[in-house]
């Protein structure tokens, strides 16, 4: 395997190698919180930061989604109109909501503790700028130094057949940073989640060490895996991303992107159940369910207890109990029930991971993926609220064995159905009006002969290739679906 470069931990600038490490690990400060907070200090010093050249290089403006809310010049009010309706622009205007909860709960009150640095530098703008940095550079060094800054290690793009890896030993202390041993060592480790930072043993080389200083002995190492032309550009991957997190996180998009999904908000499903089962037959228009919503709404908490144990035992091993996720009606039966089934409100999937026990799982994600289909969490879903008996139903069961002709299938399609409707619904433009727009977008650049678009240009042509991937994706569900 061959080696490109070794890069001492010691460079790296982590919560532990910045000049308030004191500081952040008395708030309790890490993760990419407390790496922003790291390098808002370092810039703020100026020359006197070790990380200066480095920082230096760094971008200052940064073309995310983030600062368009941010800086709502009219390009940007423009390109963000073009992000309506995308998986990405409720996810931005959450994302700065949380920014402005965690600068106003944890770096305000810091800044006030802090003896040296330039405190004017610690704005809420500047607090975006440097999370946002992080989040799309840093990478998890190890259970010491966590999230990193790496100077060279960022400098690659992203293609999804990298070229080269970078790796780390693990195996260091969490509390002291030590490689190979001490008081506190612990023998266990966590390899890094972070897909371009991995840790194999096959991958990384051997070499000589033993002129180096103990504290460069733990490396980063960027090592070839698939080889390159000469004078080509050399990628890294930064993962299985949709064009909603590579626009997000990075500022670009690709086109026929085989990530891209359309996630459903849980509470839209169960409204759709309800109005599925207005206008169709099955167990909730017999017995005891007959006219009565209380017993229904019931029935549908137990089903979707049932849903996320059962997901929980499948896919990830362990089981969880969900608290009671559904309010109840009142008491009294509601007289023409069936003409108000579609008009309940219901929280049975408002609950969040903080809500099951332990706090450790979540319910499994709802989304149409990149060939139209519902990923297999979702269809089992469907047929367990819509199935006579829920407890028979198989994750694994395939519609043929179910048979064309199954009420079952018939009414998940018509569930399927509504929920592609509405959400085609939420979009600003149509999936013909974005492909002749990013047709004459490319036309135009093009016949200028231009190196680069400008700022908008660019903006829009990523907003638009989003859009036009999610759209498909609608297409082609709608089309297997009705």
């Amino acid at each position: 395997m061959d080696l490109v470069c070794k890069i001492p931990v010691s460079s790296v600038l982590s919560i532990k190698t910045c000049g308030i490490a004191d500081v952040l690990e008395e708030h309790q400060l890490g993760g990419i919180l407390g790496l922003a907070i790291a390098v808002m200090f370092e810039i703020s010093i100026g020359q006197s930061s070790i990380w200066y050249g480095y920082l230096q290089s760094l971008p200052k403006i940064l073309s995310l989604p983030l600062f368009w809310l941010l800086d709502p010049k009219p390009h940007h009010k423009k390109a963000l109109q073009y992000l309506e309706g995308t998986e990405l622009y409720f996810s931005i205007q959450q994302h700065l909501t949380l920014l402005r909860q965690d600068y106003d709960s944890h770096v305000v009150p810091l800044i006030e503790t802090l003896t040296h640095g330039n405190q004017e530098m610690f704005t809420f703008e500047r607090f975006c700028t440097a999370t946002a940095l992080c989040m799309s550079r840093a990478f998890e060094v190890n259970e010491y130094h966590g999230h990193s800054l790496v100077p060279l290690a960022d400098i690659f793009n992203h293609v999804e057949h990298e070229n080269v890896h970078i790796e780390t030993d693990q195996e260091v202390c969490p509390q002291c940073g030590e490689h190979g041993g001490c008081d506190c060592f612990e023998s266990e480790s966590t390899v890094s989640s972070t897909p371009s930072l991995t840790l194999s043993d096959s991958h990384i080389p051997t070499y000589d060490d033993d002129e180096e200083d103990e504290e460069d002995r733990v490396k980063l190492l960027i090592t070839v895996v698939n080889a390159c032309k000469k004078g080509a550009e050399v990628y890294n991957t930064y993962g299985k991303l949709s064009n909603a997190g590579l626009l997000q996180r990075y500022g670009f998009t690709l086109e026929d992107n085989i990530y891209d999904v359309i996630n459903i908000e849980p509470e839209l499903v169960l409204r759709n159940v309800l109005s599925v089962m207005k206008s169709t037959r099955g167990w909730w228009s017999v017995g005891p369910y007959w006219m009565n919503l209380k017993k229904v709404r019931a029935e549908i908490n137990e089903r979707v207890e049932f849903w996320v144990k059962s997901c929980s035992e499948l896919f990830v091993e362990s089981e969880t109990e969900s608290e009671d996720l559904v309010e109840d009606f009142d008491d009294d039966e509601m007289e023409g029930a069936s003409e108000n089934f579609s008009d309940v409100e219901s929280s049975v999937f408002s609950q969040n991971a903080e809500s099951m026990d332990d706090g450790e799982e979540s319910f499994p994600p709802l989304f149409f993926q990149f060939d139209g289909t519902v990923n297999q969490e979702f269809d089992y879903l469907c047929r367990i609220l819509l199935s006579s008996n829920p407890r028979k139903v198989k994750i694994h069961e395939s519609n043929e064995s179910l048979g064309i002709k199954s009420p079952v299938l018939r009414n998940r399609n018509r569930l399927l159905f509504g929920l592609l409707k509405q959400r085609q619904c939420a979009y600003w433009t149509g999936l013909d009006d974005d492909r002749k727009q990013l047709s004459h977008l490319k036309s135009s650049h093009e016949a200028t002969a231009s190196s680069s678009f400008g700022d908008f240009e660019r903006s829009l042509e990523w907003t638009l290739i989003l859009n036009i991937g999610e759209k498909l994706i609608i297409e082609k569900a709608l089309n297997y679906y009705k």
